[in-house]
């Protein structure tokens, strides 16, 4: 349990808002939310590429923009409570900022040349 919260971790960057702990929904449909509601470029990447397959362009782009914002040097670590399974976060500075994720830039690039193509530039 304490590698999948150190593993976790290291996966997650900076958010200026309280942080879940997502580790009780492995396995679950809300596993991937969490985590993107956590800051995890990927998770917000796979939601913002999700969305804009399924026809939602304005949840495509919420996700993406997220996704491929650059992030600054703070990082959760998720301390153990005891022996009950909680733990407590904490943000840390880590010396370390994360650029966007390229995926996601990528996509927002080419929804706003579609963009563009439709509405005539504008």
């Amino acid at each position: 349990m304490l590698t999948l919260l150190v593993a976790f971790s290291a996966s997650l960057s900076g958010c200026a808002y309280a942080l879940q702990d997502c580790s009780k929904l492995v396995g679950t449909s809300d596993y991937n939310l969490c985590l993107a509601e956590n800051g995890d470029q990927e998770a917000q990447y796979q939601l913002g590429l999700a969305a804009y397959e399924a026809g939602n362009t304005d949840e495509a782009i919420k996700w993406l923009e997220k996704a491929a914002k650059r992030r600054d040097n703070r990082t959760p670590i998720f301390i153990p409570k005891g022996n009950s399974g909680d733990v407590r976060i904490e943000m840390r500075e880590t010396g370390l900022s994360k650029p966007g994720h390229t995926g996601a830039q990528r996509l927002l690039e080419e929804i706003t040349m579609i963009y563009n193509d439709i509405s005539g530039g504008v």
